[in-house]
Order: C-alpha cells, then sequence, then structure tokens
C-alpha cells in the first residue's frame, strides 16, 4: 500500500508540474538562462542545535543581449543560519547580506540588501524516501536610491522529496534523486494582509554522497514570476555543495 501511494503521489505531482508549466507557454514574456551555486558549512552545536553558513552567487543571461548563463554577475549572498531541531521538525533563523551588482539592462540598480528569516521544516520520513514540508517568512530590508532602507516581506512555501536511488539513506556512495515545488508571495511591505502570487518554482535534482558528510548536487529549476504587464521565466541549473561538520575535518587536515 505505501508503494502504490508513493506513486501515485510521483504521477499526481509530474501532472501538475506538467499542466502548470504547459498553462504558462504563450504568456511568457521575458526568459532567463542563469547558474546559481551554493555552498553550505553546517557545524553541530550541541544535541538539537547547530549553526549553517550559507555561501552563493547566481550568474544570468541578459535578454536581447546574450543567452548565455554567465553573461553577468547578478548576485553574491552570505547567510549565517541556527537551526533547532525536533524528531521530525526544525526550526531555523538566518541572516544575510546580498550584493547585486549593477545590471541596468533588466532594471538591477546595484543595490545591497539585508535579507533575514523565520523558518519551519517538517519531516514526512518514510522508508527509503523522505518528504518534507517548509514553511519561510522572509524580511527583504532593500536600500533604496535614497539612502534609506525599505521593508518588503515575503512568504515561501515548498514541498520536497528526496529519494535515495541505491541505498535506503544517504550515505557514503548514495545516488539520490530530488525534487521540489515551491511558491513565493510578493516581496511587498503588506503581503501579510494582502498577501499576492508572486512566483512558482520547480526544481528537478540529482546528487551523489562523497562522504557521510560532504554532498554534491546538480538541479534544475524552472521560476516563473507573475505580473500584470510581463511575465519573466528563469531556467537555472544550480551546483551545490554541502558539508557537514567541516569544522571537525579542518581539524583533521
Amino acid at each position: 500500500m505505501e508503494h502504490f501511494n508513493l506513486i501515485s503521489l510521483l504521477k499526481l505531482i509530474l501532472l501538475w508540474m506538467g499542466i502548470f508549466s504547459c498553462s504558462f507557454v504563450n504568456a511568457q514574456k521575458s526568459s532567463y538562462n542563469q547558474f546559481w551555486n551554493d555552498f553550505q558549512f553546517v557545524t553541530p552545536v550541541s544535541h538539537n542545535w547547530s549553526n549553517e553558513i550559507n555561501l552563493g552567487q547566481v550568474w544570468t543571461s541578459i535578454p536581447g543581449l546574450s543567452n548565455t548563463p554567465f553573461h553577468s554577475n547578478a548576485q553574491l549572498y552570505a547567510r549565517i543560519w541556527l537551526h533547532y531541531a525536533l524528531k521530525n521538525w526544525k526550526l531555523s533563523v538566518f541572516t544575510g547580506y546580498n550584493h547585486n551588482p549593477e545590471l541596468m539592462a533588466v532594471g538591477q540598480k546595484g543595490l545591497p540588501e539585508f535579507r533575514s528569516a523565520v523558518q519551519g521544516l517538517y519531516y514526512f520520513n518514510k522508508e527509503g524516501y523522505t518528504l518534507s514540508g517548509r514553511l519561510r517568512i522572509e524580511d527583504h530590508h532593500k536600500k533604496k536610491e535614497s539612502g534609506d532602507f525599505s521593508d518588503n516581506y515575503r512568504i515561501r512555501g515548498q514541498l520536497k522529496f528526496v529519494k535515495p536511488l541505491n541505498a535506503q539513506e544517504v550515505v557514503k556512495g548514495t545516488i539520490y534523486g530530488v525534487m521540489s515545488e515551491e511558491l513565493f508571495t510578493q516581496a511587498s511591505a503588506d503581503v501579510f494582509s494582502q498577501p499576492s502570487f508572486g512566483s512558482n518554482r520547480l526544481m528537478l535534482g540529482c546528487g551523489y554522497a562523497l562522504s557521510d558528510d560532504l554532498l554534491i548536487e546538480l538541479d534544475y529549476s524552472n521560476d516563473y514570476y507573475f505580473y500584470k504587464n510581463k511575465q519573466s521565466s528563469y531556467h537555472a541549473m544550480q551546483l551545490n555543495f554541502s558539508m557537514y561538520n567541516w569544522i571537525q575535518h579542518l581539524k583533521r587536515l
């Protein structure tokens, strides 16, 4: 019965993804090709607590100028997380800084941004796979051309599926598949009183565990942004490195 439910769930998700993607083909106004990379360094602090450092970069094409995903450096970011884990829950907060180089061709004015968030993650642990649900509330503290800052909020909800392909869990030597669906509200100051749909992100990927503590993962993401006068689609390849207990490994060198 569990196997049947898993297959049915995967078919339903894939069917929904296909219908959703096809329904917006004719509405797309601009399309971007991008390359993302993300480095995660996680350190246990105590039995329930851990911290994490995120470093990442975004490269992007410029519609009308180049389709090459490495045409322009669009963003650099750094984040510091604090996690508290229970049996099936993980509660997290982060604060971070986004450097946004000036890209006038796409209206990016080079203004920096501070971000912070609270996040709740619930794991539906099943034998042979993991399904998780995540809710995140972000505060985007953006610098304006006048020099002061504005606060904008965004709510994100994600459903993520991870399946080891040659083992029962992700350990050294494991190849795994990953798939997620995430919905975003618009980043605006009134998102709590008047929430509006901002974007949708579909992601498919595959990873490999180089060791129990070191994972490398390659993903494809499609972000679709819904605006009244303009729709934008972002096709991104993402390379992720995740290292756990990294301080202990450095001490052993």
